[in-house]
């Protein structure tokens, strides 16, 4: 189901696999009109993950190259402060196992 329309924050979940997926991609599939750029983003493992954990990186993402590493109910953040230098395309994630729900909080300036 799309969401219409621009919003800030816009908070949604998405689905982490074995294959790395950049964040832009996955949320457009549920946002539409979303920019590529954000001034905030968090990052959660879902609670209910298990053992599985949730490798965060750029398109060369792994269990031995990443930025951070979450466990269940994990989160990390990445501050752009009062401008947006996120760049959601070039933020990746993969999991170490199966398919996992991680949720994500974005906020645009």
């Amino acid at each position: 189901m799309a969401i219409t329309g621009f919003k800030t924050p816009f908070m949604g979940s998405v689905t982490a696999t074995t294959a790395a997926q950049d964040l832009y991609t996955l949320l457009s599939a549920t946002f539409t009109n979303l920019p590529h750029k954000c001034a905030y983003l968090q990052i959660q493992l879902n609670t209910d993950a298990g053992g599985t954990v949730l490798y965060v990186g750029n398109s060369n993402v792994s269990s031995t190259m990443c930025g951070a590493a979450l466990f269940a109910g994990q989160a990390n953040q990445q501050f752009a402060f009062d401008s947006n230098l996120v760049v959601l395309d070039h933020v990746f994630i993969i999991a170490s196992t199966g398919t996992v729900q991680v949720n994500l909080m974005v906020v645009v300036r």
